[in-house]
């Protein structure tokens, strides 16, 4: 018996797992330009850590001539980190248009990738895939910089719902086994 009721804890704290993600979606896309500051923001702390931390590391070492490669990179790493903590809102409309670049590259070069794959079973999603992500791109890049206020936070909100309907939808489907 004690394996059933393990089994049920697990399924039990995945559909909770599932429900928590979803009302966390739901919370992103309800405040995305918040969301997107936020993440704005962290990602500029770690930037400014990490720039810091490989600055003291290359002092550390000594070797100024054989480490200039990596007091370039911390040296890049701290600024880029400064500007992201201390001025998000024009950082997120950076991150915005990085985020619309990748998406356009992303969906041409799956596009592509389909039609080399064609004969192959699921071509046709792996193209239907690439479509979606390069107009997705596209809408983000012609809407700038109004894409800017929702594009990351509404990214994120309807990755984390997807996320807990994924972690539902599998402990349902255990359960039924």
């Amino acid at each position: 018996m004690t394996l059933i009721n393990s089994i049920n804890q697990d399924i039990k704290k995945a559909k909770l797992i599932g429900i928590c993600l979803v009302v966390a979606g739901i919370l992103c896309l309800l405040a995305p330009f918040a969301v997107g500051l936020s993440i704005t923001w962290i990602v500029g702390i770690f930037l400014l850590v990490g720039g810091i931390a490989q600055l003291i590391a290359v002092f550390l070492a000594r070797s100024f001539r054989d480490n200039l490669m990596p007091s370039i990179l911390g040296a890049i790493a701290f600024i880029v980190g400064c500007y992201l903590t201390f001025s998000p809102a024009s950082s997120l409309g950076v991150l915005t248009l990085i985020l619309a670049g990748y998406f356009l590259v992303t969906g041409a070069m799956e596009a592509i990738w389909a039609f080399s794959a064609r004969p192959a079973t699921g071509w046709g999603w792996l193209f239907f895939s690439g479509v979606i992500t390069f107009i997705l791109g596209l809408m983000i890049w012609m809407q700038f910089p109004l894409s800017g206020v929702w594009a990351v936070g509404t990214l994120v909100g309807v990755h984390l719902i997807l996320s807990g309907w994924i972690f539902f939808a599998i402990a349902g489907s255990v359960q039924q086994a």
